[in-house]
């Protein structure tokens, strides 16, 4: 057989595998065709074949593992055993087997420890460990988090905003609020700035409950948040709405009522519905509270008229009140 043969299946494999999506089918039928001696030939087969069957929500995740397995036993030195190792985590990261996955993906840097694919291996373990929710694998997930921010690569600020999420996640807000005042001191990308500083007024809003004081600083660390220049208009629409909610903390209805509005004469063409509804429904109960139910059916009326899952919940509730108190429509 011409030694090109095997070669022009493979290179047929590789391109119905690099389709979107992925030919599977045609991907199998080609490696099927494929059969030489040559060692780098099946290599890049038994490596296509392995991220063909990883790529396929329907196979056995046993049968995935056994690819990789049988992959890494014969080529042990492959240059793609870092790629195979992450694979194999991200798909029982997509199983929900944390443990497993954490694993795989702390064995690239125990393995390969100068492959470039360190950095996204040490992330993806941190975010695994982070996931098993328990305190011991919560502390390890920022002990490597650490270890990411300490290689100073691309990933390096996410790494530590991560870090600071973690440290919320098990309930220790100061901590985080000093990795968050740290990162934020830095030239950071738009997307983390936001993600920070609304990981930081979170952060005060939860300790708030035990001091009362802390809520003005969450207002303004939402406030810097929704001045950023630049953000998207629901990152703003968030921290507009959790200022009012400090507002409401505080017993300051006016305040809150007022941040609620600024949130709802955002541009409509672009707004999250998420925290405009919220906004919305909120900002109709304190003007309910304040009798002031005309101003609460005009809100309700807005909301009703927005296609969306709560629109209903919004006609329901101006019904309501205009049958309570003879608010008919002109």
């Amino acid at each position: 057989q011409d030694p090109q043969v095997p070669k022009a299946h493979l290179a047929l494999a590789e391109l119905a595998f690099t389709q979107s999506p992925p030919d599977r089918t045609r991907v199998t039928s080609q490696l099927a065709q494929v059969s030489t001696t040559d060692p780098q030939t099946n290599e890049q087969k038994a490596l296509l074949e392995f991220f063909t069957r990883a790529d396929d929500r329907n196979e056995q995740i046993s049968a995935i593992a056994q690819l990789a397995q049988d992959f890494l036993q014969k080529f042990p030195g492959s240059s793609a055993r870092p790629q195979v190792r992450i694979k194999l985590g991200e798909v029982y990261f997509r199983q929900n087997d944390y443990p497993n996955a954490q694993t795989q993906f702390e064995l690239v840097a125990e393995e390969d420890p100068d492959s470039p694919l360190v950095e996204t291996a040490l992330f993806l373990a941190g975010e695994a460990a982070r996931k098993s929710m328990n305190s011991s694998s919560m502390d390890h997930a920022v002990s490597v988090f650490e270890e990411v921010y300490k290689l100073n690569g691309p990933l390096r600020y996410r790494a530590r905003l991560e870090e600071a999420l973690t440290m919320r996640q098990a309930a220790k807000d100061r901590e985080a609020i000093v990795l968050l005042n740290d990162l934020l001191n830095q030239d950071i990308p738009l997307d983390i700035h936001c993600d920070a500083l609304d990981a930081k007024g979170d952060a005060l809003f939860t300790l708030a409950a035990k001091d009362e004081d802390q809520y003005r600083e969450a207002i303004k660390t939402y406030d810097t948040l929704a001045a950023l220049p630049g953000i998207s208009i629901g990152c703003k629409e968030s921290a507009l709405y959790k200022k009012g909610k400090c507002y409401e903390k505080i017993r300051q209805p006016d305040e809150a009522l007022a941040t609620y509005y600024d949130v709802l004469n955002l541009d409509n063409n672009s707004l999250d519905e998420i925290w405009y509804f919220r906004a919305g429904f909120d900002a109709a109960q304190l003007l309910e509270s304040k009798q002031s139910w005309a101003s609460a059916a005009a809100i309700y009326q807005r909301l009703a008229a927005i296609p969306s899952a709560r629109a209903e919940e919004a006609r329901n509730r101006l019904t309501k009140l205009r049958l309570e108190h003879f608010l008919w429509p002109d």
